[in-house]
């Protein structure tokens, strides 16, 4: 069974593991961490007891003014 590629993962909405594929034992570890419009979170799961990180890139803003 192949792991998941980076856009299957994306696709996925990053809510399962790229390894086992299940999302009932993923989990975060720490905050999210940022720095000039990108920002990365630790991620874990428990069932194949490996971690890796999710990437997150600024897209936009929303709600100006409210």
């Amino acid at each position: 069974m192949a792991d998941l590629t980076e856009q299957e993962y994306v696709d996925r909405l990053g809510l399962a593991c790229p390894v086992c594929k299940e999302s009932d034992s993923v989990g975060t570890i720490g905050e999210v961490e940022t720095d000039d419009g990108v920002a990365w979170q630790s991620i874990y799961c428990d069932r194949c007891d490996i971690s890796w990180t999710d990437n997150y890139n600024l897209v936009g803003y929303s709600n100006l003014g409210e």
